[in-house]
């Protein structure tokens, strides 16, 4: 499939249909599945302690409402088109009036030369990433790898990991809800590449038909034109969440490089934009790039 620069592309002015979307969604959004966690200043993960971040995800979101208003938010702009392949998708029963969806999709995989490699079922499903992985933001958390005292399932059984991370840590949920590190893949992408790291793959070991996406080796590789996306949200999350430890001085340098190397399109400054407007925070990599080759991010997209 042509890349997002050099693919026929339409003009769409989504802002006034964006904002009624997410109007919608304000009263069930905005809230969590569960109180986040109080924690005292100081604390490890304590909002105000060491953990603190540096402008990043500070809203009381879930997940589940993140994705919600991402849905949206790509539903109005005209965006629907999986990250990494490309691929057209259709989420069933849309109403922007009211920010409802049904979780119902159809991915065109015969439009953009997507093949399954395994798991037919899941190349079907929308799914929603982290680039950076969950994984990667959590395994360095206590909960995460100790557990915690209200994390006990119904049999008395304690449990760590993501479950107990999401359940009790305030940070983790905010790392794991923040928008701007959540992209539309399919299923089956997303299960591949699972928790591995961003770099490059030698060859083009194509294992999902035009879908230039590569895992091999522990590494996952996205095609030249998506290079900067990724680039500007791992710079971001590291940014905005130093105890993550997302990157070393390696990775950091691959990611400038990758950034300089592809500058973002109109859609990736527009996307950043929106997602601000809902969560109310920049991505501060993407917002100085687009600044830098459009003089701020523009109203009127390009999207495939």
């Amino acid at each position: 499939m042509p890349s997002r620069l050099a693919a026929r592309s339409r003009r769409i002015e989504p802002a006034a249909a964006v904002i009624i979307g997410l109007a919608g969604l304000t009263a069930c959004a905005t809230k969590p599945s569960r109180p986040l966690e109080r924690i005292r200043p100081g604390d490890r993960g304590a909002v105000g302690g060491r953990d603190e971040p540096r402008d990043g995800n500070m809203s009381a979101m879930s997940l589940d409402a993140a994705k919600r208003k991402l849905e949206v938010i790509h539903a109005v702009s005209g965006a629907e088109f999986t990250f990494y392949c490309g691929c057209r998708y259709e989420i069933q029963g849309v109403s922007p009036g009211s920010g409802r969806l049904r979780a119902r999709t159809r991915i065109r995989r015969d439009a953009c030369g997507y093949e399954p490699k395994v798991n037919s079922e899941r190349a079907q499903r929308l799914e929603w990433e982290h680039v950076v992985p969950a994984a990667t933001l959590g395994e360095q958390r206590p909960a995460w790898t100790d557990g915690h005292k209200d994390c006990v399932d119904d049999d008395g059984e304690p449990y760590a990991g993501r479950r107990c991370a999401t359940k009790v840590d305030g940070l983790f949920q905010r790392m794991e809800a923040d928008m701007h590190n959540l992209v539309p893949t399919i299923g089956e992408i997303n299960g591949e590449r699972s928790n591995r790291p961003m770099g490059i793959v030698r060859g083009e070991p194509r294992s999902f038909g035009r879908c230039d996406f590569e895992v091999r080796d522990g590494v996952a590789e996205p095609k030249r034109s998506l290079r900067g996306d990724v680039a500007r949200i791992y710079l971001y999350m590291d940014a905005v969440y130093p105890s993550a430890g997302i990157l070393d001085p390696q990775g950091r340098t691959m990611f400038d490089a990758w950034s300089k190397v592809d500058p973002p399109t109109r859609w990736e400054c527009e996307r950043e934009r929106l997602i601000a407007q809902a969560q109310g925070h920049t991505n501060h990599v993407v917002r100085a790039a687009c600044n830098e080759r459009f003089g701020g991010p523009g109203r009127a997209l390009d999207v495939p």
